[in-house]
């Protein structure tokens, strides 16, 4: 894609996101967006099938800003493997985390739907590669039991299955957020064969 075809998508994209704000998703036709961006609909369209792609765009924006904020992190060398580990999990399961700039678009009507298939599977392809190659460095400096990238895997959408289902609770319930964090650290260190408490999220 050349650099004037960048900034155009980049316009529709800026565009866009300012009408989603002002307005909600599904109060904003794509007739406003090309005349705020002063384009014609057959570019638009040529950048994205339909108005759900520029959400979808918009969407994975920011989960590749928050993949580069972890990232950054995660290659500080003065914290450890498990101090990472703890990181990340916090930020997949703290519910009064600010809310994400793609969630205020939709005003108060959030589609399920893409919430939770979209987002969270941006989100957790983003995630797992980090988590799994932090126990493998863990494993290598004797911190974690010895655990494979299928079972690390395997735990983190456990994990990422069950904080979901249990979301609003967490948010309206202090009680319930600590029992299902205390569920989510026994189970991580169960698996890493870590001493009980010393994972903390």
């Amino acid at each position: 894609m050349g650099e004037k075809s960048k900034n155009t998508k980049a316009l529709f994209l800026d565009v866009a996101k300012d009408l989603f704000l002002e307005k909600s998703f599904s109060d904003v036709t794509v007739a406003e967006i090309c005349e705020k961006a002063g384009k014609a609909k057959g570019l638009f369209f040529y950048y994205f099938e339909q108005k759900e792609n520029i959400l979808k765009s918009l969407a994975l924006v920011e989960v590749e800003e928050m993949k580069q904020q972890f990232s950054a992190y995660i290659s500080n060398d003065s914290s450890s493997n498990l101090e990472k580990l703890q990181f990340l999990m916090h930020a997949l399961i703290i519910p009064n985390a600010e809310t994400p700039l793609f969630m205020r678009f939709f005003g108060k009507d959030v589609p399920p739907d893409f919430f939770e298939g979209y987002v969270h599977e941006l989100r957790d392809k983003s995630m797992l590669p980090m988590i799994q190659m932090i126990v493998k460095n863990g494993i290598e400096a004797d911190e974690f039991e010895k655990v494979s990238a299928d079972e690390i895997s395997l735990i983190y959408m456990g994990v990422s299955t069950y904080m979901h289902r249990n979301f609003n609770k967490m948010v309206a319930d202090k009680g319930r957020y600590i029992e299902v964090v205390k569920t989510i650290q026994g189970v991580i260190e169960k698996a890493l064969g870590i001493s009980a408490g010393s994972f903390q999220i």
